[in-house]
C-alpha cells in the first residue's frame, strides 16, 4: 500500500510561497475560482497514487477538491492564447524530497490544444470538455460535460468519458487570506504540482501564485459526476471562493 502522511507540512506549504529565482515557462490568471472538497477513503486514493508520492490527510482525513475556474490571459513560451474555462479534481500529496503538492485525477479545459500541449509537456490528465462560467451580479452558475472522444496523448490517469457538473453560488462579503495554520491554508496555497506519464514515471513543477483572498460562498446548488468509481458518493461540504489570481508556471522536471 502507497504510505499516508497524517500530519500537515505547514513550515513546507510556507517556504513554497516563495517565488522561484527563475523566469517562468508559462504566465496566466485564474479568475472566479470555485472550491469545494468532500472527505475520501483515504486507503483508496493512497493507493491510486504513483509510487514515490505519498497522499497527505487533515486530521486523518483525505479530501478530494473540485474546481471549476477561467482562464485569463495565458502566456506560453512569449505567445498569448485565448481564454478558456478549466475544472479540476485534485488531492493532496507529499514528495520525500521536493515537498507538498497537488495531484490532479482529471483537468478539463473548453480548448483542445491547451488540453494537447499540458498532455505533452507536463503530462497532466487534461481533457477536452464543453464548460461555461454564467456570472450575474453576485451569482455565479457553473455547466461542465466533458467530451467522448478525446484523441490526446496517454498519461498516467485515464479519467472517465461520463464526468459532467453543474453549479450555482452567491458571493456575497470580504475576501480575507487564509491563516498560515488553517484547514484553508492546507488545502489552497499549493505551489507545486505532480503528474507522470503511463509509466508512472514522476514529474514536478513549481507553479506560484499570488495568495488567495477567499470568502465562503452560498452554494444554491452542486451535482458532480465524475464517472470515477473511486469518487462514486462525493458529499461536498468546504466550500471558498475566490475572485482571481495571478499565476506563473515554472519548467516541469523529471522526479
Amino acid at each position: 500500500m502507497v504510505p499516508i502522511r497524517s500530519n500537515p507540512l505547514f513550515d513546507e506549504l510556507v517556504q513554497q510561497q516563495a517565488r522561484p529565482p527563475k523566469d517562468p515557462v508559462m504566465r496566466q490568471s485564474w479568475e472566479r475560482l470555485f472550491f469545494a472538497h468532500a472527505r475520501c477513503d483515504a486507503d483508496r486514493l493512497a493507493a491510486s497514487l504513483p509510487a514515490g508520492l505519498e497522499l497527505q490527510t487533515f486530521d486523518g482525513d483525505a479530501w478530494l477538491g473540485f474546481v471549476p475556474f477561467a482562464m485569463r490571459s495565458l502566456r506560453f513560451s512569449t505567445l498569448p492564447w485565448p481564454d478558456f474555462f478549466e475544472t479540476n479534481l485534485r488531492t493532496y500529496v507529499n514528495h520525500p524530497v521536493h515537498g507538498p503538492g497537488v495531484w490532479f485525477y482529471s483537468l478539463d479545459a473548453s480548448g483542445y490544444l491547451p488540453c494537447l500541449a499540458a498532455r505533452n509537456s507536463f503530462n497532466l490528465p487534461y481533457c477536452y470538455a464543453g464548460l461555461d462560467l454564467v456570472e450575474r451580479g453576485s451569482k455565479l452558475n457553473y455547466f461542465g460535460t466533458r467530451a467522448d472522444r478525446q484523441r490526446l496523448p496517454t498519461v498516467f490517469e485515464h479519467p472517465s468519458r461520463d464526468f459532467r457538473y453543474t453549479a450555482e453560488l452567491r458571493v456575497e462579503g470580504a475576501p480575507l487570506p487564509a491563516e498560515p495554520d488553517s484547514f484553508d491554508f492546507w488545502l489552497l496555497e499549493r505551489y507545486r504540482l505532480y503528474s507522470a506519464d503511463r509509466k508512472g514515471r514522476l514529474l514536478t513543477a513549481r507553479v506560484w501564485h499570488e495568495p488567495y483572498q477567499v470568502v465562503e460562498p452560498k452554494v444554491l446548488s452542486l451535482n458532480v459526476e465524475s464517472g470515477d468509481p473511486r469518487f462514486n458518493s462525493l458529499s461536498f461540504e468546504h466550500f471558498r471562493y475566490c475572485s482571481g489570481v495571478k499565476v506563473e508556471c515554472f519548467k516541469p522536471e523529471w522526479v
